[in-house]
């Protein structure tokens, strides 16, 4: 059975908030970059954490990137399954941080943002779902485990990378915002 569309968005590319997703969508590829080609040695750190860190966020953030600003695609439901599959990155990065608590609940938030993401972009769901579930991932995962765990101990280099999915995180929410409701035909 085919769920019919209740919103039926458009992309506005001269918009505020499509301007800070490409921007934040290119500071997250540059603090990646930044991260694992001035601090880190990338033949060091093994060929799954670099491909579930560098190579595929880069490729997600850069698709991203090249489809907003260069390419300038007008289809949004393209846009939700790049941000759903950057939140099924952000769910792998996650198994490797060793908590139990954030492994369950990055699962959890992850999997709602990134279906969010799929709806609102299909038209199943108003933007406003997106936009929560990132923002209140956003912040969860800023205040409860980033903010303490490398801002609070000065462990400036670590944040960097952390910095980089926050920045995603974010420009995701952008993206949900900057959603416009196409005008019905007369």
């Amino acid at each position: 059975m085919a769920r019919k569309k209740i919103h039926d968005y458009r992309m506005d590319f001269d918009g505020r908030q499509h301007f800070a997703t490409a921007a934040l969508m290119g500071v997250a590829f540059f603090l990646r970059a930044v991260y694992y080609f001035g601090f880190t040695r990338p033949e060091t750190v093994g060929a799954w954490n670099l491909t579930i860190f560098l190579i595929l966020p880069m490729l997600v953030e850069a698709m991203f990137m090249v489809l907003m600003r260069g390419i300038r695609y007008k289809a949004p439901g393209a846009y939700g399954s790049l941000g759903a599959a950057y939140c099924l990155l952000l769910i792998l990065q996650n198994l490797q941080s060793g908590s139990v608590v954030r492994i369950i609940l990055s699962v959890i938030a992850y999997l709602i943002c990134g279906a969010a993401l799929v709806a609102v972009t299909g038209g199943l769901l108003s933007r406003g779902v997106a936009v929560t579930a990132l923002f209140a991932t956003l912040a969860v995962r800023f205040l409860f485990f980033d903010l303490s765990g490398y801002i609070l101990s000065f462990r400036v280099i670590g944040f960097i990378q952390e910095a980089a999915a926050l920045c995603g995180i974010l420009s995701l929410a952008c993206l949900s915002l900057g959603l416009k409701e196409k005008m019905p035909k007369k």
